[in-house]
């Protein structure tokens, strides 16, 4: 890739290949950058990736296993099959997966928090 600095058009980019397999492969993957931008622009509705919607789940499951004392260990397993994606993934980025999991739980944690406690603000109530 070549950037070339102070240009007057910063959003131009400028892409030298020679290798015709590598110019098919970057020819596919401009074209899915292209189309999720695009795609993004009609409806910025988006479900994020790398497990974040597994956790998320997972952590709503775990909170309604409080509540449901006869069917807990029910719950509290369907919650664990849950976390298993983001670890699986995890693991494959050659992280460590209890560890990493744990980590991204308690952000998305203290992430809900702090939203709910702007909302409640903002709506007036306090607690």
């Amino acid at each position: 890739m070549l950037y070339i600095e102070h240009c007057a058009n910063s959003k131009v980019v400028t892409i030298f290949i020679r290798n015709k397999m590598m110019i098919e492969e970057t020819k596919r993957s401009i074209h899915d950058a292209l189309c999720v931008a695009r795609n993004l622009i009609h409806n910025n509705s988006i479900v994020y990736g790398g497990g974040a919607a597994e956790i998320s789940c997972s952590i709503a499951v775990e909170a309604a296993a409080d509540k449901y004392s006869r069917v807990e260990q029910a719950i509290r397993a369907f919650a664990n099959a849950l976390d298993s994606a983001p670890m699986a993934l995890a693991e494959n980025s050659g992280l460590q997966p209890i560890e990493t999991r744990s980590a991204i739980k308690a952000h998305h944690i203290k992430v809900f928090i702090t939203l709910l406690s702007s909302m409640r603000w903002q709506n007036g109530h306090s607690g």
